[in-house]
């Protein structure tokens, strides 16, 4: 089993400090891109940092997705671009599934789909309509508690209650 926290961090990309995940101590854009033989994946930010998302529609999407937490698994957008944050850009996502006693990430991928400017609001779900998901052979399980406290710590802005 992994172990999943949050700490302050300076990614390469990123103007200033600020939460990231950590899995077995080492930060998630790291993790992924060594596992995911992927140097695309270095740099980028968790999409659960508060108010660094460009909409409110993008920010709730994330914030619905990473709450479920069951059998049945759900894409997470996990990590954006520092540039942009916003879902125009790079998108990581996961694959999130639960027990009662664990959450497994058993795939992780790039959001590809069609990502219309006509309006922001219709932009967050279509641009999940299809992912191109990564090689790799590793399935990361979490304690369910140490995964919701780590999700925790970013603590959902007042504005996607």
């Amino acid at each position: 089993m992994h172990h999943i926290s949050t700490e302050l961090y300076q990614t390469r990309y990123a103007g200033e400090p600020h939460l990231m995940l950590l899995i077995d101590g080492q930060p998630l854009d790291q993790v992924l891109a060594l596992h995911c033989q992927d140097s695309n994946l270095e740099g980028l930010v968790p999409t659960l940092i508060a108010g660094w998302l460009e909409t409110k529609a993008e920010q709730q999407l994330v914030w619905e997705r990473v709450r479920v937490m069951n059998e049945i698994p759900t894409i997470v957008p996990i990590l954006m671009c520092p540039d942009d944050c916003d879902f125009s850009c790079t998108i990581v996502v996961i694959e999130v599934s639960a027990s009662a006693t664990t959450v497994s990430w058993p795939r992780v991928g790039y959001a590809v789909g069609e990502t219309p400017y006509e309006t922001l609001d219709e932009l967050p779900a279509s641009r999940l309509d299809s992912i191109k998901w990564m090689d790799s052979t590793t399935i990361w399980q979490f304690e369910r508690t140490a995964y919701i406290n780590a999700i925790q710590a970013f603590a959902m802005p007042e504005s996607v209650v």
